[in-house]
């Protein structure tokens, strides 16, 4: 299963995760950076 580590957060967030046809195992994924996240720890 997919799951952000406890506590960090994540400035990215999951588009698609890539399976492997054959077995349906997870072999990778597409990562989209989120501005919002990123800009929510901005101190200006």
């Amino acid at each position: 299963a997919l799951r952000r580590s406890g506590g960090a957060r994540s400035k990215y967030r999951l588009v698609q995760a890539l399976v492997d046809e054959r077995d349906g195992s997870i072999y990778g994924a597409v990562l989209e950076w989120d501005r919002q996240a990123a800009l929510s720890d901005y101190i200006p």
